[in-house]
């Protein structure tokens, strides 16, 4: 299975190349035509050599640029008006015809749009006209691959006279195939964008199918049994006469278990992805809500711009700081926590939160998740966090990149 997943995966990287060598060829093979069909390539004596030291460089330099267009042409999708500029250039310069062009102008007309369109097919488009009039109607019968192919009468000395409905059809193959085909790439690659954008919404649209449905499955278990934790609370505080010591503590209770249904709330808006920014300048509110009675905390709050904070920084710093405490008031109850939180755009954001050790370990062990939660918050937004003993403290030192907005 693996490897015929192997080999379907390389399967379009072969059939590029497979076309990349079969262009190559072609440019080569017109190349060599263009030149032994050319007037210096026909100045030979009877030995085969060149009668003249011009026209053996003249025909070493077509021949060396139909090798520079060929392997030019591996960069046809990258560089497709590149291509057909030097095609068309070395086509009406040189004598290695324009078939480069033709190829760059088939690229061009794929992946490109606009001015560089119209730029790549003036110069092809001219490339063809030069090459076609030059050859048809300006070189000698035995210099012309049209007339050689195209002509049958006239001797070989002579030149031939070629219709002008032959080039006009010369002409019009010769921009008209590499239009086509470049107009044909451009829908087979318009129809694949669409088949990818449409892949893409149908995984989004599988995800926010099943975000939703886990959002309902929170709401009915979570939901539902808060709701009655808050019923239950409410019901034995209008009883407050049977049960005058724990009133302040069924108040608290109820209290939070209505905190908790704004915060399923809130968080299940996150699971659906439509959760209500967080703004760093509710900080203090927040804090004050996060800390229950018996839990003596100093907070410190020095911000510069709170109301600039990203969302997704402030979001990090609220949770970050509601774990503080909550890991305060479960590890180290009743104990002081001095709680700061300081920072600006550029510089950062340090939150800082530190209580003493208990003299004896607390009744509800943690799991650790609460301060590895803490550390993926803060590498989430780029930032680190530190947890450990110091000294006879324990200390939460978080650091959290706040950029300059440019």
């Amino acid at each position: 299975m693996s490897v015929k997943r192997s080999l379907r995966d390389r399967l379009p990287r072969v059939r590029w190349w497979a076309c990349t060598v079969l262009l190559m060829v072609l440019v080569l093979l017109g190349g060599l035509m263009e030149t032994f069909y050319s007037p210096t390539g026909q100045s030979t004596d009877e030995g085969g050599g060149f009668t003249s030291t011009g026209a053996a460089w003249m025909s070493v330099g077509s021949l060396a640029a139909a090798l520079a267009l060929a392997v030019l042409v591996i960069w046809r999708r990258d560089r497709p008006l590149l291509v057909t500029l030097a095609g068309a250039a070395a086509g009406a310069l040189l004598q290695v015809g324009p078939v480069a062009a033709m190829i760059g102008l088939a690229s061009l007309i794929a992946r490109r749009r606009g001015g560089q369109v119209v730029v790549g097919a003036v110069a092809a488009a001219a490339a063809v006209l030069v090459s076609t009039i030059t050859d048809a109607y300006f070189s000698a019968r035995s210099e012309s691959i049209i007339q050689q192919f195209v002509v049958s009468e006239a001797g070989p000395a002579e030149r031939a006279e070629v219709p002008v409905a032959v080039a006009v059809i010369i002409v019009l193959l010769s921009l008209g195939v590499p239009t086509a085909i470049g107009i044909l790439q451009r829908v087979r690659g318009s129809e694949a964008a669409a088949r990818q954008s449409r892949d893409v919404l149908d995984v989004e649209l599988a995800r926010s199918r099943e975000r939703e449905e886990i959002a309902r499955e929170i709401h009915d278990v979570l939901g539902s049994r808060l709701s009655l934790l808050s019923i239950k609370a409410g019901a034995i505080e209008v009883r407050e006469e049977e049960y005058p010591k724990i009133a302040g503590e069924i108040a608290d209770i109820r209290w939070i278990a209505s905190q908790s249904l704004d915060d399923l709330r809130s968080l299940l808006g996150v699971v659906k992805g439509e959760s209500r920014p967080v703004s760093l300048t509710e900080l203090r509110r927040i804090v004050e809500e996060s800390v229950v009675e018996g839990q003596p905390v100093g907070l410190s709050i020095y911000l510069n711009e709170a109301e600039q904070a990203p969302d997704r920084l402030a979001r990090a710093v609220v949770r970050v700081v509601q774990e503080a405490i909550t890991n305060a008031r479960k590890h180290a109850p009743g104990q002081f926590l001095t709680l700061s939180v300081s920072g600006g755009p550029g510089e950062g954001i340090e939150i800082l939160a530190v209580n003493p050790l208990p003299e004896r370990a607390a009744d509800a062990p943690g799991t650790g998740r609460g301060l590895e939660g803490m550390r993926e918050r803060t590498r989430m937004v780029g930032g680190e966090l530190q947890a450990g003993a110091v000294g006879e403290t324990f200390r939460i030192a978080a650091r959290l990149p706040w950029p300059v907005q440019s």
